[in-house]
């Protein structure tokens, strides 16, 4: 089983473990929107995913600070349409758009 944890705001947190949990292999196992909260929990999780919200997350140090404290998580770029979507340095960073289930499932089985 994936383990994922997820960084947005409540109602997308909702949407997206909706959508995620539908697939028996994937489970949330935490969300919020504060991402100074997340990332010691990830820290001490260790999920298999970190979805970043870039709608609630808008910190590159963020990223940074994911990937040097749990180097083997990889890392799903959530960005609201109309926002670029950063091009992440490292093989385990993926890209999907905010809203549209098909990009973020992508994403997912990718990770």
């Amino acid at each position: 089983m994936m383990t994922l944890v997820v960084v947005s705001d409540d109602a997308h947190a909702h949407w997206v473990r909706d959508r995620v949990h539908v697939n028996p292999e994937l489970r949330v196992i935490w969300h919020g929107a504060d991402a100074r909260a997340a990332l010691p929990v990830a820290q001490v999780l260790l999920p298999d995913v970190v979805v970043l919200d870039l709608a609630v997350v808008d910190d590159a140090g963020a990223l940074a600070f994911l990937r040097a404290s749990a180097p083997g998580t990889c890392v799903v770029l959530y960005a609201p349409p109309g926002r670029d979507l950063p091009s992440a340095a490292g093989p385990l960073v993926r890209r999907a758009r905010r809203g549209d289930a098909a990009s973020l499932l992508r994403a997912l089985r990718a990770a």
